[in-house]
Formats: C-alpha cells, structure tokens, sequence
C-alpha cells in the first residue's frame, strides 16, 4: 500500500457527514478531518515511521468483561457529568497542565492548541465531554465530538494523583454506556501504532470487538493482534514514506 495522507477542511460539517468521513478513516484534527497510513517523527536526524490503523467500536457489540466491572466498581463513588462541551474553563487548563506534567510523552501546549477554537459556536463539530468528579473536584475530562450515530474521543486526561483509578478507561466505559442510551452506534478511538505500545489500551474495550480500518479495500478489518509487530523499515523506506506523507524529506 502506498503511503497516504489526506485532509479535509471544511466551512461547515453536519452530523451526517461527520459519521461518513469517520467511517471511511478520517478523524478530528484541530477543525480538519484526516486520514494517514503513516506516523513521521523526525528529531535532529533521527527518523522514527509507524504504520497507524484508525479503530472503532461498535456500541453494541462490546462484552462486558471483569476488567470492565472492576474499574466502574472502582470509581463508582465519582460524580460523573455528561454534557455539551461550552468552551475551555480555567479548571479544565489547570487539571490539563498537571496531566501534562505527568505523563512521559510529549502532549500538545494547551487544549486550544489540540481543539483550535475555544467555545462550540466557533466549532464544525458538535463537542460534548464527560467530566468525572470527587465531590466538587474535577478530576478527569473526555472531550467527544457526536455525530448522528458515532461518538470520537479527542482528548482525554486526568488529575494524575488519582492516576490508580485509570480514569480514562473509566471515561472510556461511560461513553459507551452514554452509546447505548442514546443510540450511537460507533465509537472511534482514534489510531493503534504498530511498533508502539501506548496506544494499546484503547483495546481495554475488547480485542475481540474492536476493528480497524482497511483503506485498501475501504472497509472495517477484525483487529489483528500481528498488526502490532514492530516493522523494521530501512532508512530508505523511511525516506520514501516521508516523501509520500510530506512530500519532503529535511536530511
């Protein structure tokens, strides 16, 4: 398969065509949509290329599992709160910073930075989030955008002193449970990365249920656990996926 990028900008986007662009594998970025075969990182002269799969879920089919059962009965003392996604609070900077802080991967500068526009009236997608609290202390967000029958997490992140409570799987099992409530049928998780790790909790849901988008024949895959397997390009390889996905290649 040739290495591909492709993203989409519009004016304006309905729920519908929200849920046709994420079905054929784009997802959100910043106010664009994008589709990718292909992850390039280059620090100083070190080239790092991973193959990325988008993924979904569908809502109805997932399984409950015990791992399921213990991380709701976990948090079950949190006030959670599902609603539209307003704007940007002081509240939600704050709990972001500290995420940030925390983790030990690179994350975006701000939540405007990752979203590109502050309140819902300036945004092409319908934005919701659910928000989880120890009495009135935000401690996690998960910032969705909706279309008519799919739900796409954007970003999440939590107070990293409950970081035990693994609060965005929780947030993960709340979404779906908001799924199947209100008739959603798709949740999308954004990407797996062959070769990389980090990304594999977002199969907490259910390997078993989860698929991946096949842009070759346009269409859902089961997932494969072998699309994991680290691929070993060349240093020739890498250039060349990096010309196809950037068209340029910076020595």
């Amino acid at each position: 398969m040739k290495p591909y990028v492709n993203t989409i900008t519009p004016n304006k986007l309905s729920l519908q065509e929200f849920d046709a662009f994420m079905a054929e594998g784009y997802f959100p970025v910043g106010q664009s949509l994008q589709a990718l075969s292909h992850l390039v990182v280059q620090i100083m002269w070190i080239l790092e290329v991973n193959r990325v799969y988008r993924m979904r879920f569908s809502a109805n089919e997932i399984v409950k599992h015990k791992s399921h059962n213990k991380i709701k009965k976990r948090n079950s003392l949190f006030r959670v709160e599902i609603t539209d996604f307003n704007e940007i609070l002081d509240e939600h900077n704050e709990l972001y910073q500290k995420y940030c802080n925390y983790i030990k991967f690179d994350c975006a500068g701000s939540i405007l930075e990752v979203l590109e526009v502050n309140k819902s009236t300036d945004s092409i997608f319908k934005r919701l989030v659910i928000s989880i609290y120890d009495k009135d202390q935000l401690i996690a967000i998960d910032i969705l955008y909706a279309g008519a029958t799919s739900l796409a997490s954007v970003l999440c992140f939590y107070d990293p002193v409950y970081a035990k409570y693994s609060l965005g799987k929780y947030s993960m099992l709340l979404a779906i449970e908001y799924m199947q409530l209100n008739g959603y049928q798709y949740y999308y998780l954004g990407y797996l990365m062959n070769g990389n790790s980090k990304f594999d909790y977002k199969l907490f849901l259910g390997a078993d249920t989860a698929t991946i988008y096949n842009a070759e024949n346009k269409c859902w895959d089961k997932f494969d656990p072998s699309i994991l397997i680290p691929i070993n390009y060349t240093e020739a390889e890498k250039m060349g996926i990096t010309l196809d996905i950037h068209g340029f290649y910076s020595a």
